[in-house]
């Protein structure tokens, strides 16, 4: 776990995931929704009795939040591709190989959002938080500070009302 690495000094900081309303370390950035993402061209049959998924490894908070979704909605699916790469994720959505789970931020232009098609459960907010260690030099500071400052830049994040560094 990041946390973990950050706390034991042998990272200074880290842009992570957590669980919306989770407790946790860091300053929250910003919230994201989830999105359903398929290739632009993907299509389920109506006959279809599951709902296929490209999806991360466990451990995975997106991987989680999917098939929480659909069981809560008591709904069918079946794991078409797991893996531990985000650049699998993109080729086996590209294939047509199924549905994923990410936010709409920096997707390939083919892959669209289809939260609205296919009758998909609604999927939960992320929160992305700045990790990062008081222990660091002055410089791994600073280079945090751009860390943070470029996500919040790069996702178009509102400003946030702390900068309080967090372990």
């Amino acid at each position: 776990k990041l946390s973990d690495e950050i706390k034991a000094g042998r990272l200074d900081g880290a842009i992570v995931f957590y669980e919306d309303g989770s407790p946790g370390d860091g300053e929250l950035l910003c919230k994201l929704p989830m999105r359903w993402l398929a290739h632009k061209n993907y299509q389920q049959t109506p006959s279809q009795e599951f709902t296929d998924l490209v999806l991360f490894d466990y451990p995975c908070l997106f991987r989680a939040a999917a098939l929480s979704a659909f069981d809560q909605a008591q709904m069918r699916w079946r794991m078409a591709i797991t893996t531990p790469s985000l650049l699998y994720v993109w080729s086996a959505l590209k294939s047509k190989r199924g549905i994923g789970v990410r936010t709409g931020h920096c997707i390939p232009a083919d892959i669209v959002c289809v939260d609205d098609r296919f009758g998909l459960p609604k999927l939960p907010s992320i929160q992305l938080r700045m990790l990062s260690s008081q222990n660091a030099s002055s410089s791994a500071q600073d280079l945090c500070e751009i860390l943070r400052a470029e996500t919040i830049r790069a996702i178009d994040c509102s400003k946030p009302k702390s900068t309080k560094r967090t372990p």
